[in-house]
């Protein structure tokens, strides 16, 4: 059973931030227009009918290419390594099958300790915080465990 919704409603909140960087760069690339088109307007009268429009394509073209700059050079916050996870395992968990050594091994350390520190837990087993982050996210999808919380160090 695969539940939707990600970690603490991640899906969602990637969705939000995607919105509201499109919505970000679409208004970068309309003011970089706005502000070229209003400087062709300025000069116009000193320009061709050829040249004014000319101009107001480049201004306009501007502001696509600032628009498009800005939505792809976007740089992601950094996210702490510290946080602690409060996780519960589900009545599913016991029916499980086909995962790999490393769901198992969090499982089974999963049912014994409600809350643990991905960091910390990554340090004693050998393993990086991103493969520990990701057998969870798994083990989630998977509908065996729910995250119920999350906190910062």
């Amino acid at each position: 059973m695969m539940r939707r919704g990600g970690i603490l409603g991640l899906d969602e909140a990637l969705r939000r931030r995607k919105r509201r960087r499109t919505a970000a760069a679409l208004e970068m690339g309309l003011a970089v227009s706005a502000l070229s088109l209003m400087v062709v307007a300025v000069l116009s009268s000193w320009l061709s009918e050829v040249q004014v429009v000319v101009s107001a394509a480049l201004a306009a073209l501007a502001g696509v290419f600032a628009g498009l700059s800005s939505y792809h050079s976007e740089v992601l916050p950094s996210v702490p390594t510290r946080y602690r996870l409060m996780v519960g395992v589900t009545s599913a968990a016991a029916e499980a099958g086909d995962l790999g050594e490393l769901e198992l091994r969090l499982l089974g350390y999963l049912a014994e300790h409600a809350v643990f520190t991905p960091a910390q837990l990554a340090e004693e087993w050998g393993v990086s915080v991103f493969e520990i982050t990701a057998a969870l996210l798994r083990l989630e999808r998977e509908g065996l465990v729910v995250i119920r919380g999350i906190t910062w160090e």
